[in-house]
């Protein structure tokens, strides 16, 4: 019997990406990263959400850093049980300035499909994801959302979420349960 194959999207700020950093050391932010404790973190650091996706736009795609070893994406690429893809809700320009930073990591082959209703999108079994309101959108849906671990995200809401500590390790996990022999 063959195998499974596992469609995995991961989504990218938060998971892959860390521009989040980069704008808190732009604007000096005294904030400490472990202290976010909201998705939306405009309102802890005082700065509107227009302003901070402008900021994001015009942000050079080498400031950006990444959250993960690629490498460990990179093995579940190579493995034929697994298609990989991201899955963000970006808009078309920042899709582009996206690619820029993924090409940095030789990930910018990889599929990115946007969609603001990431819970609906049919194409993925498992969801890897940062913000707890996208898990439990998929949890209503029936859908297996992983959390890898964000100081945002560990409100008590979320009890109960598949979590990881890193995408790496998840990544670690899926290979070993699930990869080819």
């Amino acid at each position: 019997m063959e195998k499974q194959k596992y469609r995995i999207a991961f989504d990218i700020d938060g998971v892959i990406l860390d521009p989040v950093r980069a704008l808190f050391e732009k604007y000096k932010i005294s904030l400490k990263y472990e202290e976010i404790s909201q998705w939306d973190f405009t309102p802890l650091i005082g700065i509107d959400m227009k302003t901070v996706m402008q900021y994001f736009e015009d942000l050079d795609p080498e400031q950006v850093k990444f959250e993960v070893c690629c490498s460990h994406i990179m093995n579940l690429i190579h493995d034929p049980n697994f298609h990989i893809f991201f899955l963000t809700d970006k808009t078309p320009k920042m899709l582009d300035w996206t690619r820029k930073v993924l090409a940095r990591a030789e990930l910018d082959e990889i599929p990115i499909y946007a969609s603001s209703q990431k819970e609906m999108y049919c194409m993925w079994d498992i969801l890897v994801e940062d913000k707890g309101e996208t898990w439990e959108k998929c949890i209503a849906q029936k859908r297996r959302c992983v959390l890898i671990d964000k100081p945002w995200n560990r409100n008590v809401s979320f009890q109960g979420a598949e979590r990881y500590f890193s995408v790496n390790s998840f990544c670690d996990k899926m290979i070993a349960d699930y990869g080819s022999e």
